[in-house]
């Protein structure tokens, strides 16, 4: 629709030839309703204008009727409560107040809408009489409860920053209402009438909360050309008594709900678009209290009717409501839903998937929440109640996009719940918290994978090191093992060896001071003696004389090895050379010179087997390397147990 200027504001002011456009004592909440002339009534007359009590004196009787007391008056007539006696029920009565043509059309035309118009949520009209006098009655059901308007009333609109906005309970009930409102329209539209004039104040809803659309005095007729072309003056042009929006060329409706094309008296843009135009501003006033259009006057009224600015609404009314009320209330009605039935479909689905948008909500509050928790630190031992109380909230989104799958906020939610999910478990190490948390994300969360990846990849090279450290342990354990009871072995031998040649060393000399002097006293006793000496110590004895011949020997040989592989020795101590300890398989021999009857030298064996002290040292060794094994065991053991634990810890964490 083209842009609104002054001129033409002006030009729409023209058609108000009954109303002072900048008097602010005029009602913007009531409607205007056309400009009819009354002959006999001298000046123009306003079919707005007001009847007092007094200059309407009941009539005398209303045939089949008891009239009872007045419930209203208006422009156009009075009603009143009446008691029908043949059925036994009360009625409401509506009584033209004056005569005049144009009025009798136009209560005609109204009363001819509302009784075509048979609808749950449309008046009923009972009967259309005629008096002898011809004042005509309009008889329908009486209706009681409140206005859509008082219902509103009662629960204050929010003002900026300073209270909460409407409860949901208060604002799903009025998109039910509307939703009634938009059944009557429909069904009107369906029948080719507009309304035109939709304030919460039209609306009626009863004690049982039946809904009724009330009040069709500017109801106009569409879609069919009328028989007779449209006229430029301010007489309507109609077929029969209701009028045709083509020949409408004056300004009707409520000034701070009408649609552009109504503002600027434009019947040939009326359509049901119209009545959706009408319905946005209803449930713009359910939302925030406030109609479309402000204005102190008339004039401001109808300039922000004719500019049609889009609604401003706050963040806590739903991104959807938003948009179905912006649509509603666009100024141009190709932007706008064509007919009530899309309107009703928009508010239908926002009903439907209020339940999802609850729990996104909630959950919304409870990520919130566990922010300022985690913001305050976690502790390592309170991680999985953290971890539970963001699980919440994921879950409350997935609920929610369970009962409704194209809830975006419920997804963006759980992608942000998710996200920060996992940040949590990457910072605290957990990293397959981290992946479960991220599972099912897309490119969003690309960076985490990748941190996550990077995670695993350094873990896999701890735990490889961690198995290399734990096999190395273990080799080193055995190493020192070996190292230990070899150092033993070697310890033993060579303690062994010494004390063996201490102790030849000593009974060498014992030997010796004996056998020199049984040589001296009884020399054919010297055989006896050093095999009795060799039984007795446990030695193997052998006496060589300076010529290298035997001279006396033990007889059994203790030692298992036969001395003679020390006759190098022997010929090097006979030759006046120095003895010496001989190895020898099995024993050990120690080759000393031995002087014979103060004569040439000789040279005395002694020797002892090598096992002779393999007893009490061997059990010593044994004790030692079995203590060395057991410590092996047990060192081995703890660190496989500690390796598989930890090789186990990193495999999970992995």
């Amino acid at each position: 629709m083209a842009g609104f200027d002054r001129a033409e504001l002006l030009t729409v002011m023209a058609k108000l030839s009954d109303v002072d456009p900048n008097d602010a004592t005029v009602d913007l909440r009531q409607t205007i309703k056309p400009t009819v002339r009354v002959e006999a009534a001298g000046p123009s007359q306003s079919r707005n204008a007001s009847i007092s009590a007094q200059s309407a004196e009941p009539p005398p009787r209303a045939e089949g009727y008891q009239l009872i007391d007045v419930l209203g008056r208006g422009g156009m007539g009075v009603v009143y409560r009446a008691r029908q006696p043949a059925l036994g029920r009360d009625v409401a009565i509506k009584r033209l107040q004056q005569a005049a043509a144009p009025l009798r059309d136009a209560f005609l035309a109204e009363s001819i809408v509302t009784g075509e118009l048979e609808h749950p949520n449309v008046v009923p009209v009972y009967a259309l009489c005629e008096e002898s006098g011809g004042e005509l009655w309009l008889v329908m059901k009486r209706i009681g409860g409140r206005t859509l308007a008082e219902l509103l009333a009662e629960t204050p609109p929010p003002r900026p920053r300073e209270s909460p906005p409407r409860s949901r309970e208060t604002i799903d009930r009025g998109i039910e209402i509307l939703l009634d409102v938009g059944d009557a329209l429909r069904f009107a539209h369906s029948r080719g009438i507009l309304h035109r004039d939709v304030p919460p104040e039209n609306v009626m809803v009863g004690a049982f909360g039946e809904v009724l659309l009330l009040d069709w005095g500017v109801a106009a007729r569409f879609g069919g050309v009328p028989d007779d072309p449209p006229g430029d003056g301010d007489a309507p042009a109609v077929s029969g008594p209701v009028p045709h929006v083509r020949g409408l060329r004056q300004i009707a409706g409520t000034p701070r709900y009408m649609a552009p094309e109504q503002a600027m008296g434009r019947g040939d843009l009326l359509g049901p678009w119209t009545d959706v135009y009408l319905l946005g501003g209803v449930l713009l006033e359910i939302l925030t209290g406030s109609p479309p259009h402000a204005g102190d006057t008339l004039m401001e009224a109808l300039a922000a009717a004719c500019r049609a600015e889009p609604p401003q609404l706050g963040p806590e009314i739903p991104a959807d409501l938003q948009a179905v009320c912006r649509t509603a209330l666009s100024r141009d009605p190709e932007d706008r839903y064509r007919d009530v039935e899309s309107f009703q479909g928009a508010l239908r689905d926002y009903l439907e998937h209020r339940e999802s948008r609850t729990l996104t909500e909630h959950a919304d509050r409870g990520l919130e929440q566990w922010r300022a928790e985690v913001g305050r630190g976690v502790p390592p031992d309170d991680r999985a109640r953290r971890y539970a109380s963001v699980g919440e909230a994921i879950a409350s989104f997935q609920h929610a996009r369970l009962l409704w799958v194209e809830n975006e906020p419920a997804r963006q939610g759980e992608s942000r719940a998710r996200q920060e999910w996992a940040q949590l478990a990457l910072d605290a190490g957990d990293l397959g918290v981290a992946e479960t948390a991220i599972e099912g994300l897309g490119s969003e969360a690309d960076s985490l994978r990748a941190r996550i990846a990077d995670e695993r990849s350094e873990r896999r090279r701890t735990l490889r090191f961690v198995r290399w450290l734990g096999g190395g342990l273990v080799a080193l354990q055995a190493l020192l093992v070996a190292a230990l009871a070899w150092f033993g072995t070697w310890e033993v031998e060579r303690f062994t060896h010494r004390e063996i040649v201490e102790q030849l060393e000593r009974l060498s000399r014992a030997v010796g001071a004996a056998l020199a002097g049984v040589e001296a006293a009884h020399p054919e006793a010297l055989d006896d003696v050093a095999d009795a000496l060799g039984r007795a110590e446990g030695l193997r004895i052998e006496l060589i004389g300076p010529d290298g011949h035997q001279l006396a020997h033990s007889h059994e040989d203790q030692s298992g090895v036969s001395p003679t592989a020390a006759q190098p020795v022997v010929q090097r101590v006979l030759a006046g050379g120095e003895g010496g300890v001989m190895e020898l398989p099995g024993a050990l021999a120690l080759v000393r010179p031995w002087r014979h009857e103060d004569g040439p030298t000789g040279a005395l064996i002694t020797a002892l087997p090598r096992d002779v002290l393999d007893g009490p040292l061997h059990a010593v060794l044994v004790g030692g390397l079995a203590a060395l094994v057991v410590s092996f065991l047990l060192f081995s053991l703890v660190v496989v147990r500690l390796g598989r634990r930890l090789t186990a810890s990193l495999d999970r964490v992995l």
